[in-house]
């Protein structure tokens, strides 16, 4: 409502309740026309007016005062406002709003339109009141006020005015000052991890920041959860006096909560204070508080979600839940063999077009008939014409989700400016009444930026036929061919940048974003062809699988030049379905003279990684940060896994959320490193030519030295500043880079770097307490470089509002090759350490990746390839990670030997005649009893010599077990003669033994394979 002219009196605006009423509360002084004017989205508004006429006598409230100064029947703090829990009284001035006559005999009357107040003195009178004039009553209303009215509610009261000469009615309105707790913020003391996990009892402190008008004093809180997962095992806390722009916490009384053990990772969990202030001043104020935290820590094992509504969203790789997909392409396009029908659009580019659903379509608890498929990768049944041409709604641009810019209701696949071409290409619908499921296919659409291919569809389930907790559909997305690679190198900040994958409600203000400009929720797994993704409100984990492998340990051997295999066997014996991911590890790495990538021999001295020295702050060996036991941190944006790799050149790299990942341990190296002090330009300036103390390689090259650039990077030959953060790789200066935290950061204005060496095999560069260049924000990092080759990034603190800008991962020399940790992505949180290693390319496992259905078992083929390889002994690890609970992650030994050739010997030939028969055994007895000479066949070993010939059970000894053993394998009860694995026999296949019980032998066998034809 807004009056007329230009001074505007009047000019009011809100919402309506549900049955679309509403009361405004101004004043008016003169004669006028107040315009109203209703609007709805999608509807055309209503327009009109009314006017405001001169009477002569007229009565309305105009003024109040507030009394709550504990006489005369109120009861209060004394401050003039209206507080919850308290009695107040209420002189209401009363106006003469008239134009020519006065109002005399009068009185009025309070109700309350409001349950929380009571009006206690409900009568007054007032004196007669001139026109023109204003009065105070004789006396004062009095009101009690319910103690949990929350800050800034208006309570309405009801004034019904009589006089003699007419009747009228005002409003007095009541703007509450309470006690209001914002900020929430959720620690967990003595928790290493500082999370709440399955099956974990944990202390949680909750701190708050009084943004309300009142001053709290011994505000005590009540914590409660009614989630079947939680049990509140004390929820009593002390948070002392908050006053206003203060905050508390009940750090001296925490709460204790129990998660149950069958709760999953990502679940969000709502819990409720319900506080009271022991007001000294006053009665007790009530008051509450709502807060979610996700229990665990998410990866793209666990779904993304829910949502406020209950939404969840599943992907094929969250195999520990019930409603996890399976991707399995529906092809509806008939030119690929499918029976869809192709939508007719109005043009090949930016349409859309209605779509009449088969059967209800349920989405938010709304039943829907009709919906909207547009090109540009997205449906909705928001179906109102946007523009008088009668088009629907088809924005290109894609933003984040849920978005108040595009269609309500918004269900987005693949939202991107795409387009089609041809006869064939299109968007497709087909309705397969046997499977009681809907399907819409984007077929052959093209990017309108990139050209790049994209194949992708919808499948909507009919509720009735596959019901949900809360009736609605489900909904699967599937990938057939996808590439999300509109990014703009250009402008990398550029929004509308990649796709939006998600979904929103109808008011736009909930929904969940899987994807957006290539950032990914926690719980999602990247995009990628024969992706499944789908939308449900079922909850709950799957069942279990339940996983065995052999052998646990591997010694392989062979000559250089050439390779050998085996066999790793998972056994999945449960009901649910195993994942597994496989990677290869060196335990040590180093750059041969040749420059080709190699491993250090298995010299303990080499393998040793140094601590630093016990005048270094907290000084942890950094063998403790290099292991996996725990994580300290919150959950970071996602990536498989929450690693990748390999490169081209073989780097892997895995952050502190993996179960393998390093261990955050800070290392202060402030007291004990070298200030790095910037030549010249402190915003955009590098120091070049700093020691290493020690040959560090890095993608096949040497380096002593490093350049040291403010914009967080390190490289080893470049000399460049840049500031505008890019991708990697990337061919464009800089190049042969450590990535730490590339971003625009500036130390004019505060901020240190230091390094460190040992000048043996570690050295450390940290940026401590550097801004961003608008001197926003403030981040402290760290490397730290090992002989080995390994590279770890460490960061203590992240903050500000430019936190996602920023580039993580490292790059050869060329720009060809590298690995992205994050690109421009909200990632690091304090506490996170990331790692890159160095992939042995003489290790391999083949696949890398599988899935195990119950009651079967999957071979991986490990192969140890010494092409490369000088002689000596490699060690080497199959890292393996699993979705069953009990072994999440298992790690297997690979002792890998590369011989010239080995020893010339036949395993259990004690006498040396190239047989292996009953004679051996005399030989050996009579050589343990004195009597004969030792095996002639020696090798050697661990400095001296051993009888590998006589070593018939492969111990790497020869002793009186192995004349036993031999005789057991002449009576059958040993089936097989095994050979040490440290000195393996060389040679070809023996021809066959002369008698029954003899049998061939391949004495070029692996370690512990038996010899048996």
């Amino acid at each position: 409502v807004k009056g007329y002219g230009v001074d505007e009196e009047i000019f009011e605006g809100g919402w309506t309740d549900a049955e679309g009423n509403i009361i405004f509360d101004f004043q008016n002084y003169v004669a006028d026309t107040i315009f109203v004017t209703v609007t709805y989205r999608n509807y055309i508004p209503h327009m009109g007016h009314c006017r405001v006429i001169s009477q002569p006598v007229a009565l309305g409230a105009d003024s109040l005062v507030i009394d709550d100064d504990d006489i005369g029947g109120t009861s209060g703090n004394d401050d003039g406002n209206v507080n919850p829990h308290e009695t107040i009284g209420l002189n209401v001035r009363l106006r003469n709003f008239g134009d020519s006559q006065d109002a005399t005999g009068v009185s009025a009357d309070m109700t309350s339109l409001d349950d929380r107040a009571t009006v206690v003195v409900s009568h007054q009178t007032y004196p007669d009141i001139a026109y023109g004039s204003s009065a105070f009553a004789d006396g004062q209303f009095v009101v009690e006020l319910d103690p949990d009215i929350p800050h800034g509610d208006n309570i309405l009261l009801q004034l019904s005015v009589d006089a003699n000469e007419g009747g009228w009615e005002a409003i007095v309105s009541l703007e509450v000052n309470s006690i209001k707790p914002a900020s929430i913020e959720v620690s967990y003391p003595g928790n290493p991890n500082n999370r709440l996990d399955p099956g974990e009892t944990s202390n949680m402190v909750v701190l708050f920041e009084n943004i309300g008008g009142l001053n709290g004093h011994n505000i005590t809180g009540e914590l409660t959860c009614s989630d079947p997962y939680i049990t509140i095992v004390d929820g009593v806390g002390d948070f002392g006096d908050v006053d206003i722009g203060q905050t508390g916490d009940n750090s001296g009384s925490p709460f204790t909560v129990e998660v149950n053990s069958s709760a999953y990772d990502g679940r969000n969990v709502n819990f409720t204070i319900n506080f009271t202030a022991d007001m000294d001043d006053m009665e007790d104020v009530e008051f509450e508080k709502t807060f979610s935290i996700v229990i665990g820590l998410v990866d793209s094992f666990d779904p993304a979600g829910p949502d406020n509504y209950g939404y969840y969203m599943y992907d094929n790789t969250d195999m520990n839940y019930e409603p996890a997909p399976i991707y399995n392409w529906i092809e509806i396009n008939p030119s690929h063999g499918g029976q869809g029908t192709r939508l007719s659009f109005p043009n090949n580019d930016d349409a859309s077009v209605l779509i009449n659903m088969p059967f209800d379509f349920v989405y938010y608890g709304e039943s829907y008939s009709h919906i909207i498929a547009c090109i540009n990768g997205f449906i909705s049944p928001d179906t109102v014409h946007i523009d008088v041409a009668g088009n629907y709604w088809y924005n290109f641009d894609n933003y984040p989700i849920p978005d108040p810019g595009n269609a309500k209701a918004q269900i987005s696949p693949f939202w991107d400016d795409l387009e089609y071409s041809g006869s064939t290409n299109g968007v497709y619908t087909y309705y397969d009444e046997s499977e009681d499921i809907f399907i819409i296919e984007w077929s052959g659409m093209t990017h309108s930026n990139t050209g790049s291919p994209e194949t992708f569809q919808i499948i909507i389930y009919d509720p009735i036929e596959y019901p949900t907790p809360t009736g609605d559909c489900e909904i699967v997305f599937q990938y057939n061919i996808i590439n999300n690679d509109d990014g703009s190198i250009a402008n990398p900040r550029k929004p509308e940048s990649y796709s939006s994958v998600g979904f929103e409600n109808w008011d736009e203000d909930d929904g969940l974003q899987y994807e957006y400009d290539n950032v990914y929720h926690p719980g999602a797994a990247v995009l990628e062809d024969g992706r499944a993704i789908k939308v449900t409100t079922n909850t709950g984990l799957a069942v279990p699988p339940d996983m065995s492998y052999y052998p646990d340990s591997f010694t392989l051997s062979c000559q250089p030049g050439e390779q050998v295999q085996d066999e790793l066997v998972i056994v999945n014996d449960g009901d649910g379905t195993l994942v597994y991911t496989i990677y290869p590890e060196a335990i040590e790495g180093l750059i041969n003279d040749t420059g080709k990538p190699n491993l250090l021999n298995n010299d303990e001295e080499n393998k040793t990684i140094p601590s630093l020295p016990a005048a270094s702050p907290g000084g942890k060996p950094l063998a403790e940060m290099v292991k996996k036991d725990g994580f300290d941190g919150d959950y970071n944006p996602p990536v498989i896994l929450d690693g990748g790799g390999p490169d081209e050149f073989g780097y892997r790299w895995r952050d502190s959320n993996e179960p393998n990942g390093p261990v955050y341990s800070w290392i202060d190296i402030s007291s004990i490193g070298t200030p790095i002090v910037w030549p010249g330009d402190e915003d955009d300036g590098i120091k070049t030519g700093l020691s290493i103390g020690f040959s560090f390689p890095f993608y096949g090259n040497v380096y002593s030295t490093i350049n040291v650039c403010t914009n967080g990077f390190a490289s080893f030959t470049s000399t460049s500043t840049a500031y505008d953060n890019t991708t990697i790789p990337n061919s464009a200066q800089p190049n042969n880079m450590l990535a730490v935290y590339w971003d625009d950061l500036n130390f004019e204005p505060r901020g240190n770097a230091y390094i460190y060496t040992n000048n043996i095999d570690t050295c450390i560069i940290a940026y401590v307490g550097v801004p961003h260049y608008q001197d926003d924000g403030l981040f402290t990092f760290e490397i730290i470089l090992l002989g080995s080759g390994r590279i770890i990034y460490q960061y203590q603190e992240a903050s500000g509002p430019d936190v996602n800008q920023e580039t993580i991962g490292i790059e050869n020399i060329s720009g060809n090759v590298g690995l992205q940790v994050a690109y421009n992505a909200s990632y690091v949180v304090p506490g996170l350490a990331v790692e890159f290693f160095y992939s042995p390319p003489w290790l391999i496992a083949d696949p890398t990746y599988g899935i195990v259905e119950p009651h079967t078992q999957d071979t991986v083929i490990v192969t140890c390839d010494a092409a490369e390889l000088e002689e000596g002994q490699y060690e080497g690890v199959l890292h393996m990670q699993t979705n069953d609970s009990d072994y999440p992650s298992v790690d297997i030994p690979v002792l890998f030997n590369v011989s010239g050739g080995g020893c010339e010997y036949v395993p259990g030939d004690a006498n040396g005649d190239a047989n292996v028969m009953g004679n051996d055994v005399t030989y050996s007895v009579r050589y343990f009893k004195g009597l004969g000479d030792p095996p002639p066949d020696s090798c050697p070993y661990n400095g001296g010599w051993l009888y590998s010939a006589g070593d018939a059970n492969g111990n790497c000894s020869y002793t009186g077990s192995d004349v036993t053993f031999l005789v057991g394998y002449f009576k059958g009860s040993n089936p097989e003669i095994f050979w040490c694995p440290d000195t393996p026999p060389a040679g070809g296949i023996l021809p066959l033994l002369g008698n029954s019980r003899e049998k061939p032998v391949i004495n070029s066998m692996k370690a512990g394979s038996d010899f048996r034809e």
